[in-house]
C-alpha cells in the first residue's frame, strides 16, 4: 500500500481513500497559505561569534550544516586559530560523539583555507588519527595532504621515510 509517497508495510495500516484524499488536501491548503511549511528557515552563521561557530563543531557532530563550514572558510584566517587549536588539544581527540567529530571538521576546514601553520598542525592531526584509527581521516589523507600541494613535499618525504610513522600515513 501507498500513502503520501511511503510505502507502508501491511495491508491493515492503509488509509482509507477518503482519508488520503482529504490529507493531501490539507497538506495542499497549508503550503498555498504557509510557504514557510515547505521550506527550511536558513540560519544566519554570519551572526554568530567565533566562539559559537566553534561550538558547533562541538554540537553537531557528523551534521554539521554545509552553511556553517562555509561561514569559518568565509571568515578565514580570523577562524584559523579556533581550528588549529581544536586540532591541537588532546582533548578533543578523545571525545566522544558529537564531540568526536570536532578535530575531523576542523582538519577539513583548514586544509580547504590553508592558513599559516596548518600544514604543521595538520601532520600532528594524521598521526592522531592514525593512532586511533580514524578512518574518516586517515582515508582522505592523501587529498587532505594534496590541497597543500608542493608546500606539503619536505612533510611528505619525512613521513615516508620514518618508518615509525603509521602505515596509514606513510602508504
Amino acid at each position: 500500500c501507498v500513502f503520501n509517497d511511503m510505502k507502508l508495510p501491511r495491508q491493515g495500516s492503509c488509509p482509507s481513500p477518503a482519508y488520503a484524499d482529504r490529507t493531501r488536501l490539507i497538506a495542499t491548503a497549508l503550503r498555498a497559505h504557509h510557504p514557510a511549511m515547505t521550506t527550511t528557515p536558513k540560519f544566519d552563521y554570519e551572526a554568530l561569534s567565533d566562539d559559537q561557530l566553534a561550538d558547533l563543531l562541538l554540537t553537531e557532530g557528523d551534521r554539521l550544516p554545509r552553511a556553517a563550514v562555509d561561514e569559518f572558510l568565509h571568515r578565514g584566517e580570523r577562524a584559523a586559530p579556533i581550528l588549529l587549536g581544536i586540532n591541537d588539544e588532546n582533548a578533543t581527540w578523545e571525545a566522544e560523539s558529537p564531540g568526536f567529530w570536532a578535530p575531523v571538521h576542523a582538519l577539513y576546514i583548514l586544509a580547504a583555507m590553508r592558513p599559516p601553520g596548518a600544514l604543521d598542525v595538520i601532520v600532528r592531526a594524521m598521526r592522531k588519527a592514525a593512532a586511533r584509527d580514524i578512518d574518516w581521516i586517515t582515508d582522505s589523507s592523501r587529498h587532505i595532504f594534496a590541497t597543500f600541494g608542493t608546500e606539503a613535499i619536505a612533510s611528505l618525504i619525512h613521513i615516508v621515510r620514518d618508518g615509525a610513522e603509521s602505515d596509514h600515513l606513510r602508504n
